[in-house]
């Protein structure tokens, strides 16, 4: 994992946020899972799998920890390599992320890149690769917020 350092932090729309491609992140493996034509919307925080399993969690509430195999985002989990121990236990974290942000609202930041590390994707629409914090912006989006607040980071050279 490179090494960071955060030198601004900003309130960005969640619309410029994206879901990273590579190298640490998702691949072309995974991408129909999510949703859009192209990679660039796809991998937009409203495109994806996590995205849809809190706009699920809002209408379906905790009953969707009983019936969770069958989402995008236990698909792609398992495309990961995870085991179905790991699963229950992501979904449980997902959950009370999301109902303590639905409570409470979002305190804190989520980490993005200054550069993305695949520019092809995310520099051509102005927006901001997600490092850390795919969960929390996916919940705040899927729960109408607008903005979220991001310290901005840059590899260290």
């Amino acid at each position: 994992m490179a090494k960071l350092n955060i030198f601004k932090t900003l309130s960005i729309p969640l619309s410029d946020l994206y879901f990273q491609y590579e190298p640490e992140g998702i691949t072309s493996f995974q991408t129909d899972l999510f949703l859009g034509s192209t990679l660039t919307e796809k991998l937009n925080v409203f495109s994806t799998p996590h995205y849809e399993f809190a706009v699920l969690f809002d209408k379906l509430g905790e009953s969707l920890l009983m019936d969770f195999e069958g989402t995008r985002y236990v698909q792609l989990m398992k495309r990961w390599g995870r085991d179905h121990k790991h699963n229950i236990w992501k979904t449980n974290r997902f959950w009370n992320t999301f109902s303590s942000i639905k409570k409470k609202g979002f305190i804190g930041c989520i980490q993005v890149l200054e550069s993305p590390k695949n520019e092809d994707h995310i520099s051509s629409v102005g927006g901001f690769e997600i490092y850390h914090g795919h969960h929390r912006s996916a919940i705040c989006a899927a729960l109408g917020h607008k903005t979220i607040k991001c310290n901005v980071a840059r590899e260290r050279k």
